[in-house]
């Protein structure tokens, strides 16, 4: 018999649900080794999103999640370009930042996985949500099932508006 035919829960997982229970970085010998990929190499899975499977998560990138993978040197996070055009400052505030994991289920599509400050409104969640989908604003609102609820006031901070210190949340079409 195999291990699976003995009915051990652990070995069901999969490449990465064994890769999701590993830290993700480790020190060794005084340097920052991102373990998860040197295993992910040597199972030899890819890194793509089709790799991952049809119902894997659609891990979205945010300044936030660049703080985790990166640490201080994206504090500053906009070039010159940007400050320029006067755009909007998205770039992580304080290293020191609490950070919420956030998720997204779309209908007919992967779920969404951001990582964002407890700072950030609801305006940039659903930015850095249409950026990522292609979709207008304004086509889509971001609801929880329980309580039911959509979140509508943009200018509420995912903290304020209880998102924090992670939630799940439901994309629904509006058109």
């Amino acid at each position: 018999k195999t291990l699976v035919e003995l009915g051990d829960p652990d070995l069901g997982l999969g490449i990465d649900g064994l890769l999701g229970r590993l830290p993700e970085k480790v020190l060794k010998q005084g340097r920052v080794i991102n373990i998860r990929d040197n295993i992910r190499q040597r199972l030899g899975a890819s890194n793509s999103p089709e790799a991952a499977g049809p119902g894997a998560p659609d891990v979205v990138p945010t300044p936030a999640l660049d703080l985790l993978r990166h640490g201080d040197s994206v504090a500053d996070g906009r070039d010159a370009e940007a400050k320029s055009r006067d755009e909007p400052d998205l770039s992580i505030k304080s290293p020191h930042s609490k950070i919420t994991t956030l998720r997204v289920r779309v209908e007919g599509g992967r779920p969404l996985i951001l990582k964002m400050q407890f700072q950030d409104s609801v305006r940039d969640l659903q930015c850095v949500v249409a950026k990522h989908l292609k979709l207008a604003e304004q086509d889509f609102e971001l609801r929880t099932s329980f309580p039911n609820k959509a979140y509508t006031a943009m200018k509420d901070t995912l903290e304020d508006s209880g998102l924090v210190p992670n939630a799940t949340l439901i994309l629904r079409r509006l058109v």
